[in-house]
């Protein structure tokens, strides 16, 4: 008896369709990388060397020491950040102005914390204040 050969057929890829796969996440991945950026600040640092202008009388004055303490107007406020938001609102609410119209200096040491700074300014921001100052001398 003669033997039947049985013809297995070859095995192959078909490269179409994963070529096509292939584009379509390339193209995925080149429309949607043009849509993601990075969040990121580009500022450019003032400088102090300027003449002073005349801003008129500045109603409200922070005054941030060395050490972090804070005072308003002069007055030397005892305890954390929130007394000074808290001082801050009472301020504003003592002034005929509303919050915007008011502006506000902030003075602070040149050896003071850059955290102190920033939570004068975040207690401004809770008090509604939005023309916010930065004090600086000239150079020597």
């Amino acid at each position: 008896m003669a033997a039947k050969r049985r013809s297995v057929p070859a095995a192959s890829v078909e490269l179409t369709p994963l070529i096509d796969i292939v584009f379509l996440l390339l193209i995925f991945f080149m429309a949607s990388s043009v849509l993601m950026r990075e969040n990121r600040l580009d500022i450019e640092l003032p400088s102090a060397s300027g003449t002073p202008r005349n801003l008129g009388d500045a109603p409200l004055e922070i005054a941030v020491d060395r050490r972090g303490g804070y005072a308003l107007n002069g007055q030397p406020l005892q305890g954390d950040p929130e007394a000074l938001a808290e001082a801050l609102a009472e301020a504003v609410q003592k002034q005929e102005a509303s919050p915007e119209a008011l502006r506000l200096v902030v003075r602070a040491d040149a050896l003071a914390s850059h955290q102190s700074v920033v939570r004068a300014l975040e207690a401004a921001g809770q008090a509604g204040l939005t023309r916010i100052r930065l004090a600086a001398r000239p150079p020597d």
